[in-house]
């Protein structure tokens, strides 16, 4: 399989980066703030594991919680925008 200039098997740890990627991928301009249970529905993993994903994004900036207790994207998408269109101008 090729993605991204990738080629190869998929590693053990692959259901969890898909996992992840998963959970980034559910928010757009309809939905820019998810609960965390409806991230897990979405994804269909234990709470327990659900919470262990949103907090690694959370914790590197790829998630932040707002006020209404629900997710949106984090500022570190503000960063890599700045690195794709700074470069472009």
């Amino acid at each position: 399989m090729r993605l991204f200039g990738i080629e190869g098997n998929m590693s053990v740890n692959s259901s969890t980066a898909t996992k992840v990627l998963d959970i980034l991928l559910l928010f757009d301009e309809t939905r820019p703030e998810i609960s965390s249970d409806a991230i897990g529905e979405a994804i269909q993993t234990p709470r327990s594991s659900t919470y262990r994903y949103i907090r690694t994004l959370t914790n590197k900036g790829f998630l932040e919680k707002g006020e209404s207790g629900k997710y949106r994207l984090g500022p570190i998408f503000l960063q890599f925008g700045s690195l794709i269109y700074g470069e472009q101008t």
